[in-house]
C-alpha cells in the first residue's frame, strides 16, 4: 500500500485511547523510555528536552521535575490526559508542520512507527531537527515495509534506510539496541 491509510492519533478513539492509557500503565514501557533518558541527559549535562508522540504525558512523570520538558502531540485528548500527570508543557500539533526552537535533546518513543514508508524518512528529519542529541524507537528489520493491520502504519525500515534517514538528517548514529518490545532504541547527535 503506497498511501497512509489513517493518523494513529485519528484511530485513537475515546475507547481505544482509554485502553492504550490502560496498557501504557500495565506495561510500564515509558520506564524504560524514562530510564534511557535520564541516562542519556546525565551522561551530557542535560537540562531540556522536548518529546515528540508524548501521547498521554507517562515520560515526565518518570523524569526529574527540574528537567525542561516539552511534550508535543497531535492528539488533543492525549494532552488533556497529559495535563492531569503533570505540569510539564504540552503542545497541540502535527509533527509534519511543527517547529519549535532547537533542544539539546528530543526524544520520541513509538510513535515514528505510525507514519507510513512514503514519509517516514521526512518525519525523522523534522524530529532530529529539534535537537542537537535525539533518542528515539522505530522498528528495523530486514527490509522495508508498511503493515496497515489497524488501518494505519506500523512501518518497519532497514538498518540501511535507518542509517540514510539519520545521515539525510545531519545527524550521526551514536548507537542503536534492541528493546524487548521489538522495538530498535536509537541515540543520534547533530554533525558539528
Amino acid at each position: 500500500m503506497s498511501a497512509l491509510a489513517s493518523d494513529y492519533s485519528e484511530w485513537l478513539t475515546p475507547e481505544r485511547l482509554a485502553e492504550e492509557e490502560r496498557l501504557w500503565a500495565e506495561v510500564a514501557i515509558y520506564k524504560l523510555y524514562a530510564a534511557e533518558t535520564f541516562k542519556l541527559v546525565r551522561s551530557l549535562n542535560l537540562k531540556a528536552l522536548i518529546e515528540v508522540g508524548c501521547g498521554t504525558g507517562w515520560l515526565p512523570t518518570a523524569l526529574p521535575p527540574t528537567l525542561e520538558y516539552t511534550g508535543v502531540d497531535a492528539n488533543a485528548e492525549c494532552l488533556r490526559l497529559a495535563q492531569q500527570k503533570t505540569t510539564q508543557l504540552f503542545v497541540q500539533a502535527d509533527v509534519r508542520n511543527f517547529y519549535w526552537p532547537e533542544r539539546p535533546l528530543v526524544v520520541s518513543f513509538a510513535m515514528l512507527k505510525h507514519f507510513a514508508l512514503f514519509e517516514w524518512a521526512e518525519i525523522l528529519g523534522k524530529v532530529l531537527a529539534l535537537g542537537r542529541n535525539a533518542l528515539f524507537t522505530m522498528n528495523v528489520g530486514a527490509s522495508d515495509e508498511d503493515d496497515f493491520q489497524h488501518g494505519f502504519p506500523h512501518t518497519w525500515v532497514s538498518d540501511a534506510t535507518l542509517r540514510e534517514a539519520i545521515r539525510a538528517a545531519g545527524h550521526e548514529l551514536v548507537w542503536a539496541t534492541l528493546l524487548h518490545t521489538g522495538e530498535t532504541m536509537v541515540h543520534t547527535r547533530r554533525v558539528a
